[in-house]
Order: structure tokens, then sequence, then C-alpha cells
């Protein structure tokens, strides 16, 4: 007779169909192991032949999924948590299976399908913004791009440079304190802006050789559509 140790023994749970957590355990790891992959959802697991019960059943005993799969010691991914390599290759995938640039509907279905809990939300919270990723992915597809470039144009939002104090104070006095485009000054009542030459939008460097003064009525005309 297989012991059960005494916290899982004696305990308040409702588990009239005998579904210990012992056993679940052991049977998620053999799902983890069968599945061979990180990630895995519950509807896998109920269409899985080897299982030796539901994942509703699971909920009842442990409360939620993620508690079953932490006790039974298996790592799943969150959401944020992909590299852009593995989003490049569930984007090629979907857009494969999809035969066509993948929507919302697209990747809503592919999980559904297949298992994985991507969603195009990560793309906003991640990187520039997913029209940005697709852009660049068709390039790299193409062969228009390495893998290195497209990497520095899909990078976070988080390391998306700020132009400091100081250099900021730098360009204004090579500059003169005067626009760069129609010769106004400060002491002509003219605010000024520090410029990026060829936009960050467009992957401009963040360089004092980028980086010119304008005043407010040049850089809200200039907008990023044109360089310089």
């Amino acid at each position: 007779m297989k012991q059960i140790i005494d916290s899982e023994l004696f305990t308040f749970e409702n588990n009239k169909k005998g579904f210990r957590k012992k056993d679940i355990r052991e049977n998620l790891k053999k799902f983890y192991e069968f599945n061979n992959t990180k990630s895995f959802s519950q509807k896998n697991y109920d269409n899985w032949p080897g299982r030796i019960c539901t994942s509703g059943n699971i909920y009842r005993v442990y409360g939620s999924w993620e508690k079953a799969l932490n006790d039974a010691e298996i790592k799943i991914k969150k959401k944020d948590e992909y590299s852009i390599e593995e989003l490049v290759v569930y984007v090629e995938r979907v857009w494969r299976w999809a035969e066509r640039k993948p929507t919302v509907g697209d990747f809503l279905d592919y999980n559904k399908k297949f298992g994985t809990n991507v969603n195009r939300n990560i793309w906003a919270r991640k990187f520039k913004s997913y029209d940005n990723f697709i852009i660049n992915f068709v390039k790299l597809k193409q062969n228009e791009i390495s893998f290195a470039e497209f990497l520095s144009l899909v990078k976070s939002k988080k390391n998306r440079r700020v132009i400091s104090l100081k250099l900021r104070s730098v360009v204004l006095k090579r500059d003169n304190y005067t626009c760069q485009h129609c010769g106004i000054s400060v002491k002509q009542g003219a605010k000024l802006h520090v410029d990026h030459i060829k936009p960050l939008s467009k992957n401009g460097p963040n360089s004092l050789l980028n980086l010119q003064t304008l005043c407010a009525d040049c850089n809200l005309g200039k907008s990023n559509k044109f360089s310089g």
C-alpha cells in the first residue's frame, strides 16, 4: 500500500472521487514528459488519454491549475517571459498555420487549438508595437535584414533612450540656442526643443550628431515624416 503523507491525508478537502494530490502530482509529471514542452494547457490535459481525472477535478483538489503545476514542480512560462527568439518562432508558426499575417482571432484560435498562451498584447507591453514587430519580422523572413538587425529594431520599450539633461544642454549650447530651421533664438522668445534629425521611430541614434535645436513651431511641423 502506498504511504500517504499526513498533510495530504488529514485535510478538509471534499474529495469524494478519491483523487489525491500525490496521484495527481505524478500524473501531471507524466503528462509533462509526454507533452515534451514548457507550456501546456488544461484543455491539452483533458484531451490526454493518460489522465486520471479532469482539469476540473484538479481545480477542486488544488484550488487552481497553477497550484497543481507548482506542486508537481512544473515551470510554466508567463506571457511576458518569452524571449524575442521564442516570439519569432511563435509568430512564424501562427502565420504558417493561418496562411496569412495573423489577426487577433488567429492568435486566439491557435492558442485554443495548440494549448499555447501568447497573445498580441505582449507586443504592446514589451516592444514598440505589434505592427513594428511584424514589419521587421517580414523583412527578416525576406532576408532583407539580419537577425541582429531585427533584434535592434524591435527592442524593448524599457531600452528606449531618453535625451539626458546634460546632452540637451550640450546641444543647445552648440546650436547657440537658435532654431536650426528658421533661425529664431531664445532671445527672441522662442521655445526651443532638442530634436532627433532621424527620428527614434525610424531607428535614429540618440547621439550628438543626430540631435538638433528646433523651435516648437518647426518641431511640430517636422513631426517624424522626414529627417533634417
